[in-house]
């Protein structure tokens, strides 16, 4: 990977960032202890600045799915501020609740859910401008959430409760847990068998539901030498995959014959691990600890001559149907190729690194430190396209190191 541009603890002041790319991947938003939201492009240029008001820092930047809107939440403060990517303008709304702990953009529709310390939801129509005030959604602080494509909420809170809602806030599903549900997930990429919601439960085992029969969770649990679970990606086909704080990174199968099966483990990281992303267009896998990044080969298993597997036979399962063929197939009888294939270290003043993310094309690789540095890597080439007449050509992307895989 090479190093594209850097956004220094100048514009962050010290400590921990947070940032969110466009949808598009042509504009960068991040936030430290300043307070002021930077807009950048691909290239590192600036393009604008949002002061916040107050003293509360960001907790929180997300863009609505169709790029129009970012959404700031302050710590504190009873209002979202709202950046218009189309005129570059600012506005603040005002939720009418002083307490708001999470907000999240449905995927499909013009709603912002917004959770409060208090369990209370408010959905927000960025068309209408309209607000919906839900009472009592939760009875204690809702920690985390995802839209579906059908536009179900689903809601994680202390209380030990999910719920699903349609997008006007009826409660459709609730379920209890035995221990407090975090870091909700919704999988769109399975072919023909509907959703699937993920929860981490307890930060030791992973529950998971069909959102068409949310009564029948199952249960991944994990080796206890892995240690508590930090974050975890879904991949396409009902593959997941795991990082931990140990340093693990384990990929399992959701599929009946698969299912609860390591179909890779390996420790990458001697220290914790804070980081991980995962982009499906590249077929890759990056992870961060201390002042480490790591990024590996494609996750494809083959036959030792550069194939991919043969899909395996399976019967029908509540969470998955069987598989089709497809060029990502996790196969135990395939050779996994070794996780890390990419080291960038970075130096002593870099701090610890914390978050990463991918653009959605899969070319840049954004890292954030507690040192208020926001570091951004070249991962793969740009596609190049032509047409003339009736003709087309194109030169697909390819990972920047000559010896990686083409995509």
């Amino acid at each position: 990977m090479k190093r594209l541009f850097v956004l220094n603890a100048n514009s962050h002041g010290r400590g921990a960032v947070l940032f969110a790319w466009h949808p598009t991947g042509n504009f960068l938003a991040t936030c430290g202890q300043n307070r002021i939201v930077n807009i950048v492009n691909r290239q590192g240029e600036p393009h604008a600045e949002i002061p916040l008001d107050g003293t509360g820092k960001c907790a929180q930047l997300e863009w609505s799915a169709d790029g129009e809107l970012l959404a700031v939440l302050q710590a504190g403060s009873p209002n979202i501020t709202l950046w218009d990517a189309n005129h570059s303008s600012v506005s603040s709304l005002d939720t009418g609740t002083k307490d708001i702990s999470y907000i999240c953009w449905s995927r499909a529709g013009p709603q912002l859910a917004i959770g409060t310390a208090k369990g209370n939801l408010v959905i927000y129509n960025k068309k209408t401008m309209k607000k919906v005030q839900v009472q009592g959604k939760h009875v204690k602080k809702v920690t985390s959430g995802g839209w579906t494509s059908e536009n179900k909420l689903a809601l994680c809170s202390e209380d030990r409760q999910v719920t699903i809602s349609n997008a006007e806030g009826d409660t459709l599903h609730q379920a209890p847990m035995k221990q407090e549900p975090t870091d909700v997930q919704v999988a769109r990429a399975n072919r023909g068998s509907g959703e699937l919601l993920s929860v981490v439960h307890g930060g030791r085992s992973l529950l998971i539901f069909d959102v068409a029969d949310a009564d029948r969770p199952i249960e991944l649990g994990f080796a206890q030498k892995y240690g508590a679970l930090s974050t975890y990606r879904w991949f396409p086909d009902g593959c997941l995959v795991l990082a931990f704080e140990s340093g693990y990174v384990v990929v399992m199968s959701t599929h009946e014959q698969e299912l609860s099966e390591e179909l890779f483990s390996q420790r990458i990281h001697n220290g914790r691990l804070a980081g991980l992303a995962v982009s499906t267009v590249l077929k890759r896998a990056a992870t961060c600890s201390g002042n480490t990044v790591k990024v590996g080969r494609r996750l494809l298993a083959s036959n030792g001559g550069g194939r991919a597997a043969p899909p395996l036979t399976r019967r029908s399962h509540p969470l998955h149907p069987p598989r089709t063929p497809q060029v990502m197939d996790f196969s135990l009888s395939g050779e996994y190729k070794e996780l890390p294939d990419e080291a960038v270290v970075l130096g002593d003043e870099s701090g610890a690194l914390e978050r990463m993310a991918w653009t959605a094309d899969g070319q840049i690789l954004t890292v954030g430190s507690d040192s208020g540095t926001v570091y951004n890597f070249l991962a793969c080439l740009p596609v190049l396209s032509a047409a003339c007449g009736s003709r087309c050509a194109a030169a697909q992307s390819a990972p920047f190191r000559p010896a990686c895989e083409c995509v």
